[in-house]
């Protein structure tokens, strides 16, 4: 027997004549025992989390996951951050918890029971930080970050680092396996698939919309459908972080953040927009923005929704408020209006760096629908901060030698001698000794290159093993903080090179090593 998700209907096949070994691994329903690390559940608060979960999400961890929230003190935070104005004004200043996810999924029962426990009585932030990566199970934990604003209103309340990675899977099974499975365990396979669908559909679809599962459906069985396009983010209202935000906007930029704000309006535009090829970017003039502007363009075409884009400076940052509604057509055309929306409340007029600006209309709306995440990313020597160097040698100092360090959870431990620098690991974190890490394992070694320290850097991929990468290192923060950059292969299923993915590590000094 084999089972199989249809391409483009939510049905389930079951056909004669082969037999199969089930793995209905997408969403994680998982009909068997796994031998996957549990979840790791840390509440050290942090300048960007409150609560940080890594590993495979499992059961318990959604009652894990609510009293750790519920019990973050959202009187204070551990560092000022950027807030919804909503947090601001309607929640008095509430410190609206944050959570930090970092895992290749799990159980999609118990991320479906997180949801429905937390959706109407709990507000929090989701959060993907650089180079962290949340598929699957973890991706509906994801999406189910919000504000509560009363009246059953939510604010969508989640933001994925432009390094970082988020991916969908739909339900499949592995016709390639030779083991006899029981009739039964094939119909208890066929129900949770349906079960599977039942509760993806019962979800709040504001926060889980049904285009974006009718996407991710029609993904191959051993596919992702990864978030990788500017579109994407703004059909399904997911917020972005560490991209190169413009403080200028051009006439041309103005066709973009209104085709984005349709989208959002209505996220069904998505797959029609997408369809279209992309036009060649064009030159543009900028427009000269101020305290108070406003520029409307209407739509070209009768029936398409007009657009009114607000935007404002608060010194060097972009504020954007975009709106449409149904006009007739018309030409896109910009002009300043002394009496514009000036965008923000009073809520937030005495300390406008309180607030977050892509809280409003973000500012990643000024690029293309097509334009990938990846592209919005800085790279190379001209936007590395003023305060990163390469040191004089290698070693810098002995202070450099036999270090403790910490990378995103683990503990590493950097060798130098006058030649080479080695940075080890001293203690993976569980979601790494998921994927064959080991105390000992090297991830990076340096040696100079004329003025550059050039390393040979490693990714641990969890189906193709150890891949290795150039790469190059700095420091900063008077030699407590070592970057390091390169690009990274990216893999198809079938572990053949497909491109390549930016990368930016960070290493923060712990102590010397005992």
């Amino acid at each position: 027997m084999s089972v199989a998700w249809l391409r483009h209907t939510p049905r389930l096949v079951i056909a004669a004549g082969s037999y199969v070994h089930v793995l209905l691994s997408c969403l994680m329903i998982v009909l068997s025992g796994t031998n996957a690390d549990a979840g790791d559940l840390d509440t050290r608060r942090t300048a960007k989390c409150d609560v940080h979960f890594s590993g495979e999400v499992e059961e318990g961890d959604a009652a894990k996951l609510t009293v750790a929230l519920n019990a973050v003190d959202t009187s204070t935070a551990p560092a000022k951050r950027p807030q919804l104005e909503t947090e601001i004004g309607y929640w008095g200043g509430t410190n609206i918890p944050r959570l930090c996810l970092d895992s290749p999924g799990g159980s999609f029962s118990e991320a479906v029971k997180f949801l429905k426990e937390t959706v109407h009585k709990l507000s929090y932030a989701t959060v993907i930080e650089p180079l962290a990566e949340c598929n699957s199970a973890c991706a509906l934990i994801f999406l189910g970050g919000h504000l509560n604003s009363g009246d059953g209103y939510f604010e969508h309340y989640r933001r994925l680092d432009v390094s970082g990675q988020l991916g969908f899977h739909a339900p499949y099974v592995d016709p390639g396996a030779t083991e006899v499975v029981d009739p039964a365990v094939i119909g208890k396979s066929y129900r949770k698939g349906v079960e599977a669908v039942a509760d993806l559909l019962d979800l709040d679809p504001s926060l889980f919309p049904r285009s974006l599962l009718a996407e991710f459906l029609r993904a191959g069985a051993d596919e992702f459908f990864n978030i990788s396009k500017v579109g994407q983010l703004a059909a399904w209202n997911i917020g972005l972080t560490g991209y190169r935000r413009p403080n200028v906007m051009t006439e041309k930029q103005i066709e973009y953040v209104c085709n984005n704000q349709r989208i959002r309006d209505d996220p069904q535009l998505y797959s029609v927009h997408m369809s279209f090829e992309p036009e060649p970017e064009q030159a543009s003039d900028p427009i000269p923005l101020g305290e108070k502007m406003v520029v409307r363009s209407e739509g070209i075409i009768e029936g398409v929704a007009g657009c009114t884009v607000n935007a404002r400076l608060h010194g060097d940052v972009l504020f954007l408020r975009a709106n449409t509604t149904e006009v007739g057509a018309g030409n896109a055309e910009p002009r300043n209006d002394a009496e514009g929306d000036v965008i923000t409340s009073s809520a937030v007029a005495e300390d406008i760096t309180a607030v977050d600006p892509d809280g409003y209309t973000p500012a990643y709306f000024l690029f293309n629908p097509h334009t990938k995440i990846k592209a919005l990313k800085d790279r190379g020597e001209a936007s590395r901060p003023a305060t990163e160097r390469l040191p004089a040698t290698p070693t810098g100092t002995t202070s450099l030698q036999a270090m403790l360090w910490d990378h995103n959870g683990s503990t590493m431990r950097l060798e130098a001698d006058s030649t080479m620098l080695r940075m080890n690991y001293e203690k993976p974190r569980k979601g790494m000794l998921s994927v064959g890490v080991r105390e000992g394992d090297n991830l990076f070694t340096c040696s100079r290159a004329g003025s550059r320290l050039s390393c040979s850097s490693r990714i641990f991929h969890p189906r193709c093993g150890k891949q290795d990468f150039p790469a190059e290192a700095t420091f900063s923060g008077n030699d407590k903080v070592i970057r390091l950059r390169g690009e990274a292969p990216d893999f198809d299923s079938d572990c053949r090179e497909q491109g390549r993915k930016p990368q930016d590590w960070v290493f923060t000094l712990i102590e010397p090593a005992k």
